[in-house]
């Protein structure tokens, strides 16, 4: 088992008042994601490296953003939808939405986000649960489960769908 997994690095941009003693502080600092950083009923975190050379782990996604004109009112449960429920997972990449433009549903800003990237999922192989790290236009990250997305769709409603069931046995 292990809490920390490597991505392909992501560019981006890390909030100074989790790096340094200054809660003040405003400004940012360029960096890239290079990993997933999980721990058992915690957020799923970033490890980044910053542009002087620096590393950081845990570094949670409201701290984190994509554009320096990110949205200033998101709060760290818009970004991922629940936590880490185990630490044994695989990340997989579906190619085939590496391209994919869609729709994300943030759950308690009640409000939709376009999605401008794909980058893999997060699967917790013993819970039968999967989150997908996207970027969103509002200038961060999530980590969003499928029936919180919608890929190559501008329709803002999901259909009664119903639940799947958690399992299938023989």
């Amino acid at each position: 088992m292990k809490n920390h997994y490597s991505i392909e690095p992501i560019n981006c941009f890390v909030k100074d008042d989790i790096l340094f003693n200054d809660d003040t502080k405003t400004s940012l600092s360029k960096a890239k994601i290079i990993g997933l950083c999980l721990y058992k009923d915690e957020t799923i975190c970033f490890d980044v490296l910053i542009d002087d050379g620096s590393i950081f782990n845990y570094i949670p996604l409201h701290k984190v953003v994509h554009n320096i004109n990110y949205e200033q009112n998101i709060e760290l449960k818009d970004l991922v939808y629940h936590n880490c429920k185990s630490i044994d997972v695989t990340i997989n990449k579906f190619d085939y939405l590496k391209d994919k433009k869609g729709l994300a549903f943030l759950k308690y800003k009640s409000t939709w986000v376009n999605i401008k990237k794909y980058y893999c999922s997060v699967d917790w192989i013993n819970d039968n649960d999967l989150l997908n790290l996207v970027k969103l236009d509002n200038g961060y990250f999530a980590f969003l489960p499928n029936h919180k997305i919608k890929f190559d769709n501008k329709d803002k409603n999901f259909k009664p769908y119903k639940k799947l069931p958690y399992t299938y046995t023989v």
